[in-house]
């Protein structure tokens, strides 16, 4: 499939000199600005990758939506030569080839591939291995192979015809067998190649594993379920009594914000135990930089925030 012609007219001679007014190296800019203003895609604190990120528009956009506790990782072949935020690195190369210092930008729960134009996997990175159960060699199958029958699987089929046909997707979710045969989600990111004559070749991208995020959102569905009747203090007490039998944690706890930058628990729960009225400060806590990002979700390596 060859990629269309390019149109010029005036709202394009509009936003060219409006990006250059803006101080943003080209125009794309204000089409993640327009995604951003419908669906409120990018928070503050979030981790982003952008594949293909040249000439570093939406760099430089993502830097200043995710703030100074978030993290923007750029890759493309071009080198881009703008001048970057502190919270944004851009990696010169494939991700079909990543060094480890791209690996380590990126983060565990990632692996890299790209398929030709009949959907078969070409190349898969070493991590599919950590993230699917699968190595490298028993992953270079078509990309159905392992998808569930979970309805969400028909949308991934039309986002991988649409790359195909060289329409740039959204990130996307698919739901496949991992080899100990549970069902994992991973949330796929992805761009159509093209050679020099404009044709697609392939589509390479990145799949992170969602499957944490997916087990932890159905549990607090069934958490809040749970509480239907409850009001007061009976509530609070039943959230962290939960909170702490559904993620085997020792403890866990309902704050507000007072006075002085101080954290005071509604209800806490600690080795089976509730306490009562436990205050403490926020400067120097794990729980400072939640605060100081807004609302954010874990999923890998807690402990180390």
């Amino acid at each position: 499939m060859r990629r269309p012609p390019a149109k010029t007219d005036q709202w394009a001679d509009h936003y060219t000199q409006k990006a250059k007014k803006d101080r943003f190296p080209a125009r794309s800019v204000y089409k993640l600005q327009e995604i951003q203003r419908r669906y409120r895609l990018i928070g503050k604190g979030n981790k982003i990758l952008d594949l293909g990120c040249f000439p570093g528009s939406w760099l430089l956009y993502a830097a200043d939506l995710v703030g100074k506790n978030g993290q923007v990782v750029g890759v493309d072949l071009k080198t881009v030569s703008i001048k970057l935020p502190a919270n944004t690195r851009m990696f010169t190369g494939s991700i079909l080839d990543p060094d480890k210092a791209m690996e380590t930008a990126v983060g565990p729960g990632y692996f890299f591939y790209a398929h030709d134009t009949e959907g078969i996997f070409t190349y898969i990175s070493p991590s599919t291995k950590t993230v699917t159960g699968y190595t490298e060699e028993e992953f270079l199958k078509h990309y159905q192979t392992y998808l569930t029958d979970n309805p969400i699987n028909k949308e991934t089929v039309r986002h991988t015809n649409r790359s195909l046909a060289g329409e740039q997707q959204p990130p996307y979710e698919v739901e496949m067998i991992h080899k100990d045969g549970h069902n994992a989600r991973l949330e796929v990111s992805e761009i159509p190649i093209f050679n020099t004559n404009g044709d697609v070749i392939a589509v390479e991208g990145i799949c992170q594993d969602i499957t944490p995020r997916i087990q932890a959102d159905d549990t607090l569905h069934t958490l809040v379920e749970s509480m239907v009747g409850l009001t007061g203090q009976a509530y609070f007490d039943k959230v962290t009594c939960e909170l702490c039998r559904w993620f085997d944690a020792d403890a866990a706890y309902i704050g507000r914000l007072t006075d002085g930058n101080q954290m005071e628990t509604l209800s806490m729960v600690l080795d089976g135990e509730n306490l009562l009225e436990y205050r403490y400060r926020l400067e120097g806590t794990p729980c400072q930089a939640v605060v100081d990002s807004g609302t954010c979700f874990y999923i890998y390596i807690v402990a180390l925030i």
